[in-house]
């Protein structure tokens, strides 16, 4: 039997699952230009590479702008 090879390419579906947001999240990527993707046999696959370029670009600094309205409120 051979060794079951590691899953290196994901669907729309899995994408969706591992970011937990849902598949349309996805396709608004997709059209933003925000989320890199491989087109292979004219179907869009993504890497783990994909995924986490995507989440990388996307850190908001969340307290930054909570302190600067706590400022501007005081």
């Amino acid at each position: 039997m051979a060794a079951e090879l590691p899953k290196i390419l994901f669907t729309k579906a899995e994408a969706a699952e591992i970011l937990r947001v849902p598949e349309g999240s996805i396709a608004w990527l997709l059209r933003k230009g925000a989320l890199p993707r491989r087109k292979i046999a004219g179907k869009i696959r993504f890497t783990l590479g994909d995924l986490e370029a995507l989440i990388a670009t996307s850190v908001v600094p969340c307290c930054a702008t909570q302190q600067k309205g706590a400022l501007n409120n005081g």
